[in-house]
């Protein structure tokens, strides 16, 4: 089954995104630099307008996936405000200074979510080892990898995002991201 996902920033957006046949929404601010964490106002009235699934992209700030100590409390907060706004489900993702995914970390996002849907982002293109961390992060139980397979965009990656697939085996869904467009790199 074919589901299409539509990132917005904007209250607007949310109603154009339903309108246009939108199956989820990821909810997000500065789209420009790739997506930031919502507002916990922009997450409550976009809970109470959408018709569709709505999941909050977790993230404090641009740049790399590194987050410090800090920056990832932020993060369990944030999942906090998206489980009280009435959210469907977040986007989260990191990586350590090696470009892997940290299994602690994540499993400890995945747990604060609760009964929340959570899809790992496209930190994994930036992973220097995605094999072993689908694992990781099937392990933890994220629901969802969105990822364009490495490469600047999903059509570019298409190789690698059929191995992911492969590799998944229905444990977690695969979804292509990144189409038309690329974000800026972090």
């Amino acid at each position: 089954m074919t589901r299409l996902e539509i990132c917005i920033d904007n209250l607007e957006s949310l109603f154009t995104a339903q309108a246009a046949g939108a199956d989820r929404i990821e909810l997000c601010s500065a789209l420009g630099l790739g997506g930031l964490t919502p507002s916990y106002g922009f997450m409550q009235l976009a809970a109470r307008h959408a018709t569709v699934p709505v999941y909050a992209m977790i993230r404090p700030r641009a740049g790399d996936f590194c987050f410090n100590d800090g920056e990832f409390e932020m993060m369990l907060l944030d999942i906090a405000a998206a489980r009280a706004a009435g959210l469907q489900g977040v986007v989260v993702g990191l990586l350590d200074e090696d470009g892997r995914v940290p299994e602690g970390k994540l499993r400890q996002l995945v747990e604060a979510a609760g009964p929340l849907g959570v899809t790992f982002h496209r930190a994994i293109d930036l992973s220097s080892d995605w094999r072993l961390d689908l694992e990781t992060i099937v392990a933890a139980g994220c629901e969802r990898i969105l990822s364009s397979g490495h490469a600047p965009t999903a059509l570019a990656g298409l190789e690698t995002l059929q191995a992911m697939h492969q590799a998944l085996a229905g444990r977690a869904s695969l979804m292509p991201g990144c189409l038309l467009y690329t974000f800026p790199s972090p």
